[in-house]
Formats: C-alpha cells, structure tokens, sequence
C-alpha cells in the first residue's frame, strides 16, 4: 500500500505543477530556502528538506486528487510523502526505508486522528489534514534520521508548537487549503531536524494541560492511543479519489454517473438534482450557497457539490 500511495502523490503532484498556487510557491522557495540536496518534483532544483518540502506539499493537493482517510479525517500522503521523499534524499536512504518511513508518517497520523475526535477540529474551523499532518510529518522525519526516543518526543513536541490549518478558506475560494500540506510537511522537517540538534519541546505535547487535545480537540479518546494495535498499519485504511474534487463531493458524482449508466437518462429532461449530505459535508461542500451555486474559480468549483455533480 505505501508504493500505492508513492505513485498516487507523484501522479498528484505532476497534475497540478502548472497551477497558479504551484508556481507562487515554487517561486517563493527558490527565493527564500537555502539550496540542499532534496529534488523539487518537476523542476530540476534542489533545496534543502524544508524547502522542498513546502514546495512539493503545497503542489501535491493543488488538483485535489491526495489520497484521504476516514479514520484520520484527512489527506496524508501529499504531507507525508514529502517528506519521506526530501529527507530520503537528506539521509541517503533506501528505497525500503524510503517506505517504512511514509508507514510511519501514516500510521501517526491516523492514530492520533482516532484518539482526537477529529469532528471536532472541524467544527472549531481546524484543518485536520494541517493538525495530525505536521505531527506525521515530524515522526516521518524522525525515522528517516534515526532520531533516538527523547528527541522523537522532542520533535513532537517542537511540532506541535507549529500547529494551524484554518478552514476559511472554503468561503472564497482562496489557495490556502493547499498551503497546508506544505506548511505541515516543511514544519515537521525543521521540528525534527532541530531535535537532531538539541533543541527540546515538551513531551507532554498530545495529552498536557496545555497540550494539542486540551487545546484544539473536544471528547478527546486519549485512551485510543495506549489501546492503539501496533501489530497493524493504518497505511491499510487509505482510499484514493477517482474525481478531482473534495472528497464530500465524491459520492454524489459516482451516484450521477451511476443513473446515467444504467438507466440511460437524458440530461436535458433533468430540472432538478437533490443531494443530502452529513453535515460535515455540507458545511465545506453546501456553504455558503452564494458561492457554491455560482463558484467564481477552480477552487470553488472543487469545493461545491452543486457544480461537481451537475
């Protein structure tokens, strides 16, 4: 499943390398990080981790086509893989670490998605993909440059102090959403490769007082993560979008496709279409109606269920 899960993030990335939001921040990490060994997909420069890292996150969910998780409430590969991939390159590593690395990034970032209640990062406006994103990121890193137990704890904790991923985004269709893969994936490099070199963050991070539970989550299941089956890679859980569009906008499309299929209807005789969705989905796919019935640009068409089943 992690070679799966390579090749879907390449094909994502490759798909969207002439977008707008791909070139601004290609441009910008050429001008602003240091140059460094790690590959910047499709272009030919070389960067260090933590630019490379921003600029491949950022480019690999500009089509929205990354693969995503039920369990994790998000999309992992275009944040792990990022990294999974520069840090490789970083360290020197295999192609059989390169994938045990991408493993662990999953696994961290759907098991701490179960334990936190990931409903509630959304109704709090949070982006989980941005949240367990950069706490994946960290632990992929991690593994990649053999970080002792004190300072993986230490990477988590530095992460964590990194940790954003606001959901207005889906009001206007601005670029944002993608920006979090690529921030995630860039602070996860620099939380752990500042581990490597002393720097210390609280261990206590997920279940302190103060801590990323406490702090972004509501009805915590702490407990999940002490229960948590180690003997199973929550890579398995993973599913990958046939459509360029949200995930909440997937089922009604397959459903249209579905009538039209079998029973030969005629677009033109078709007056209405009416879609029920969970409320979740209807917030980010649903809402506002003024910019989901009449999207402005591409992003919006990605985040309206009315234009992508229509």
């Amino acid at each position: 499943m992690a070679k799966q899960c390579l090749i879907d993030y390449l094909g994502c990335t490759y798909a969207a390398l002439s977008y707008d939001s791909s070139c601004i921040a290609w441009d910008f990490a050429v001008r602003n990080y240091g140059k460094g060994p790690c590959t910047v997909i499709g272009t030919g420069e070389k960067l260090g981790p933590a630019g490379t890292c921003f600029t491949n996150g950022t480019t690999g969910p500009a089509a929205d086509l990354d693969d995503c998780t039920n369990e994790g409430g998000g999309h992992l590969g275009v944040i792990i893989i990022p990294v999974a991939l520069s840090m490789a390159e970083y360290a020197g590593l295999s192609g059989k670490d390169l994938l045990r690395c991408i493993i662990i990034g999953y696994d961290t970032f759907i098991k701490i998605g179960k334990a936190s209640n990931y409903q509630s990062l959304f109704d709090r406006g949070f982006h989980p993909t941005a949240l367990l994103g950069m706490l994946g990121a960290a632990m992929t890193a991690a593994r990649a440059i053999n970080l002792t137990l004190n300072q993986m704890a230490s990477a988590l904790g530095i992460v964590g102090s990194f940790v954003a991923g606001n959901l207005e985004c889906y009001a206007d269709g601005s670029y944002t959403k993608r920006l979090h893969a690529g921030s995630a994936s860039s602070a996860g490099v620099t939380a752990s490769l500042l581990a490597k070199n002393g720097y210390t963050g609280p261990k206590s991070i997920l279940e302190g007082p103060r801590g990323f539970f406490r702090a972004y989550c509501k009805d915590a299941r702490t407990e999940l993560l002490s229960a948590a089956d180690f003997r199973t890679f929550e890579i398995e859980q993973v599913s990958f979008k046939p459509h360029a569009c949200c995930r909440f906008n997937q089922a009604g499309i397959d459903a249209v496709l579905a009538l039209f299929s079998e029973h030969g209807l005629d677009q033109r005789k078709i007056a209405s279409i009416r879609i029920e969705l969970a409320r979740t989905c209807y917030e980010v796919v649903g809402q506002p109606e003024e910019v989901k019935f009449h999207p402005k640009n591409a992003v919006d068409c990605q985040f309206s269920s009315p234009y992508s089943v229509a």
